[in-house]
C-alpha cells in the first residue's frame, strides 16, 4: 500500500487564509493612510505656527519694522523670515518663500496674526494653509485649515487686502511688505 502525504495545506485552507488576510487589509490600509494624512496636516499646522513665532520675534526685535496702525497690515514673507527652520512641506515640496507670509493687523487695539504657508509644485499647483488667523491653528479643527489643492491662496496686494478685510472685519487700506 502507498502512503498519502498529509504535510501540505488544502486549497480550501489556503483560500480561507487569503480571505482573512484580505479582510485585515481592507480594514488596516485606510486607517494607516488616514493616520499618515493627519500627521502631514499636523506638520503644516506646526510649520505655520513656527512661521508666526518667527514673525513675532522679528517684529519685536527689528526696529526697522513699524507695527501696523488701524487699516494697515504688515506682511513678513517667509523669504524675509526664514533662517532655515522651515524649508519644505511634509510632501517634500519647498515652501514658496514669496507667497508664504505672516500678516500682522491691528484689530480692536490688539495685534492679530494671520498666516499663509504654501508649497508650490512644478505644475504650478499648490498645497498648504491659505490665509487664516493664528486662532484657527489651535483647537480640534486646526487640520481643517490645510488644503491639499490649489485654493484661495492670496498673492496680489489687492487680494491680500480683501481677504484680511474679510477676516478682521475692518477695512485694510494699506500693506507694508518685508
Amino acid at each position: 500500500m502507498s502512503k498519502i502525504n498529509n504535510k501540505g495545506f488544502t486549497l480550501v485552507e489556503l483560500l480561507g487564509v487569503l480571505m482573512i488576510l484580505s479582510i485585515i487589509l481592507v480594514i488596516a490600509v485606510p486607517n494607516v493612510v488616514s493616520v499618515l494624512d493627519k500627521n502631514k496636516k499636523e506638520t503644516y499646522v506646526s510649520d505655520a505656527k513656527k512661521l508666526v513665532s518667527m514673525a513675532e520675534t522679528q517684529i519685536r526685535s527689528d526696529t526697522d519694522i513699524d507695527w501696523p496702525t488701524n487699516g494697515q497690515a504688515v506682511i513678513l514673507k517667509l523669504a524675509y523670515l526664514n533662517n532655515g527652520d522651515i524649508e519644505s512641506d511634509p510632501e517634500g515640496v519647498k515652501y514658496d518663500e514669496n507667497r508664504s507670509y505672516v500678516a500682522i493687523c491691528l484689530v480692536n487695539d490688539t495685534y492679530t496674526y494671520y498666516v499663509q504657508l504654501i508649497g508650490t509644485v512644478s505644475d504650478g499647483s499648490g498645497r498648504g494653509i491659505p490665509l487664516v488667523s493664528i486662532d484657527n491653528l489651535n483647537g480640534d479643527n486646526r487640520t481643517n485649515t490645510v488644503s491639499k489643492k490649489w485654493v484661495d491662496f492670496k498673492f496680489t496686494e489687492a487680494e491680500i487686502k480683501s481677504k484680511l478685510s474679510t477676516l478682521t472685519g475692518k477695512s485694510i487700506t494699506s500693506i507694508v511688505q518685508h
